[in-house]
């Protein structure tokens, strides 16, 4: 009785670890993706700036 119990927290450990991997993964993505249409946003208002200056 004990044996299934163990192996099927096992499974659920190493499906956990798997699942927060992903979650990990896709909020590094998001991150990097805000953060770079963030930036090129930044950079495309100072463009827009200098050019009225001109």
């Amino acid at each position: 009785l004990i044996f299934p119990a163990i192996a099927l927290f096992g499974v659920l450990e190493i499906v956990f670890i798997i699942l927060g991997f992903i979650y990990s993964l896709i909020c590094w993505l998001l991150l990097i993706i805000f953060y770079k249409a963030k930036f090129y946003h930044y950079s495309k208002i100072k463009v827009d700036k200098e050019e009225i200056e001109l």
